[in-house]
């Protein structure tokens, strides 16, 4: 299963019903979702005839000679911009697909704007999805709870629900439902997909939907592979890396998508120790697209109009080696200056580590958080990194010293309003069920802060998400019917699947793919993809919880 071929597909075959030069105009969730699956390139959409994307509600010039493919979303907002474009239309013809299920109502109300009688046809092709990897989409939703934190936002359920039920649709899958018992929200969710999917449910199909609280560890860790800590960093967002800070580079906003980028596909997912390992092999790179630029002087005609035939491609992979150079001595820079990887620093060699339940006290951790906390190089989203995660682990715990965590956020000079981004994460996970690995949740200042002596190998990647136990359970047939139901009528459900959609309503993690892609390695006859209502860095997930 590959979610970005999936829309490419859909975009292969709306493009094969519409023969010559074409235009295609989409709302702005599918524009989206189209610039990730192609790279944010138009290479693809020009060898399909398509001279055009642009968006639905873009002002555009009339075109009376070229016909246009509309992607569209069945709601209230778009069927509404659609018939706008209608009653005043731009392009010789209309061919429209609708991304989910469209009502009759809706459907009519688009029949009825069509009063020059344009549109040639209309179909439905599910892909309101947006596609960040070839085994991960998201539905886009920035926040799924209320403010209180009680209740499912109403226009978040709707967009998570069209996004599951898209994904199923497009790869013809009708699973058996199973989703987390202590969740509403996934119960919710689990019976609004079963009553759209009423037909047989094939065994050999699950679609597990997990709840973010469960496991509110894995997004307060910075995650040391390349991709995640970009994310983290800088920020990723519809594929395009926010490099703003990065005064080196020109392009403040590239494409970031590792299917299309295979300098990204082979740094993604590696240590960060090994992506800097790296650097000095993009410097080469550079070295050797210079020397080559360099002997053009000194060619023959025919020898240069050869070189120059492949000229453009090299210009375009020169650009993806220098921003993903400029990327790796940026990070560097930050483990520098934040004592985020420094071996040598006097911080980090009197504090080993702070060690979570079971394995350390709650007033031994506190302790050392008011030793390290107040220092005035580390950046103040690891100060609420190394609350936060002090909160997760004692916070239901007898006596939880509240009070004297604000007066060390004080000290620690972070700022009143984190005070309550605090109080929030009291009530946000899941009581009892901190995704914590093994007896305990182990982590080297927190997973912030290496020791000394650390090995990479083993400390960078010494936290495993919770997401590992659920897939190593379901490759066994032996999780847990009591914490994860099947919805009514779907039987067989510990049968082991050969295909696997799991959803976090929440928000997922690179972190979590990572565990994904490191599953299927090791469980080839099993095939998963991963899905949230987004794809969390630390800066997001405060928002999914906060005010």
């Amino acid at each position: 299963m590959d979610v970005m071929y999936a829309v490419s597909e859909c975009l292969q075959y709306a493009c094969s019903k519409v023969p010559g030069l074409k235009a295609i105009i989409a709302e702005d969730f599918i524009f989206h979702a189209l610039s990730m699956a192609n790279g944010q390139s138009m290479r693809r959409f020009y060898s399909l005839e398509v001279f055009l994307l642009d968006r639905l509600t873009s002002p555009r010039e009339l075109l009376p000679e070229v016909s246009c493919i509309v992607f569209c979303q069945p709601n209230q907002t778009s069927i509404a911009q659609l018939c706008a474009e209608l009653g005043d239309p731009k392009y010789k013809q209309y061919s429209i697909f609708f991304t989910n299920s469209i009502s009759e109502s809706d459907l009519q109300a688009v029949a009825e704007a069509d009063a020059h009688n344009l549109v040639k046809d209309v179909e439905e092709c599910f892909m309101t999805f947006l596609p960040h990897d070839q085994k991960l989409f998201s539905s886009g939703v920035p926040r799924c709870l209320s403010s209180d934190g009680s209740k499912f936002i109403a226009s978040a359920f709707l967009s998570c629900q069209r996004t599951v039920a898209s994904v199923l649709q497009n790869m013809s899958m009708s699973p058996s439902i199973r989703f987390q018992n202590n969740s509403p929200e996934c119960q919710k969710l689990a019976l609004s997909l079963q009553q759209q999917f009423s037909t047989p449910n094939d065994p050999n199909v699950t679609l597990l939907i997990v709840d973010r609280r469960d496991d509110p560890v894995t997004p307060l860790l910075i995650q040391y592979t390349y991709r995640a800590m970009v994310h983290d960093f800088f920020g990723i967002e519809y594929n395009k890396a926010n490099l703003a800070s990065i005064a080196s580079l020109e392009d403040k906003r590239p494409a970031f998508s590792a299917p299309h980028d295979p300098y990204l596909r082979n740094l993604s997912a590696l240590s960060i120790d090994k992506a800097f390992g790296e650097s000095a092999k993009l410097k080469r790179i550079i070295q050797k697209r210079a020397e080559m630029k360099e002997s053009l002087k000194s060619l023959s005609l025919s020898e240069m109009k050869k070189m120059l035939a492949s000229f453009e491609e090299y210009e375009r992979e020169e650009k993806l080696v220098s921003t993903h150079l400029g990327i790796l001595l940026e990070i560097n820079s930050y483990f520098k200056r934040f004592h985020l990887h420094d071996d040598t620093a006097s911080l980090l060699s009197d504090q080993a580590e702070i060690i979570f339940p079971k394995m350390g006290s709650k007033s031994a951790c506190f302790k050392q958080l008011s030793e390290v906390l107040p220092n005035p190089d580390l950046r103040r989203q690891d100060k609420l990194k190394l609350i936060m995660l002090f909160i997760v682990s004692y916070s239901t715990s007898k006596g939880f010293p509240l009070d004297d965590v604000f007066g060390l956020m004080e000290v620690a000079g972070l700022r009143a309003s984190d005070r309550e981004l605090v109080q929030r994460m009291v009530g946000y996970s899941t009581p009892g069920r901190a995704g914590c690995s093994g007896d305990a949740c182990k982590l080297s200042h927190t997973g912030l802060y290496l020791p000394p002596d650390h090995n990479p190998e083993q400390e960078l990647f010494a936290h495993t998400p919770l997401l590992a136990s659920h897939l190593n359970a379901l490759s066994k047939g032996s999780l847990s019917m009591a914490a994860f139901p099947a919805v009514s009528g779907h039987d067989n459900v510990n049968q082991i699947p050969k295909r696997l959609v799991v959803y976090y309503v929440g928000g997922t993690t690179y972190k979590e793919l990572d565990t994904v892609q490191e599953f299927c390695n090791c469980h080839p006859e099993i095939d998963v993809i991963l899905g949230g209502s987004t794809v969390h860095n630390f800066e997001s997930f405060c928002e999914e919880f906060g005010a």
